[in-house]
């Protein structure tokens, strides 16, 4: 992700949700190959 300044991971053991009020602005897109990638990976992890 270009918004990235650094290789990062995501703590899917942290997940939770939260409500549209909490969110103050975007910090970017991400292309939608490397979210096919993000809901295979919760899909796995959440075994849905």
């Amino acid at each position: 992700m270009r918004f990235l300044n650094k290789g990062s991971w995501a703590n899917v053991r942290g997940l939770m949700s939260v409500g549209h009020e909490r969110l103050i602005r975007p910090l970017g897109t991400i292309p939608s190959s490397q979210l096919t990638q993000i809901k295979a990976a919760l899909s796995f992890v959440l075994d849905l």
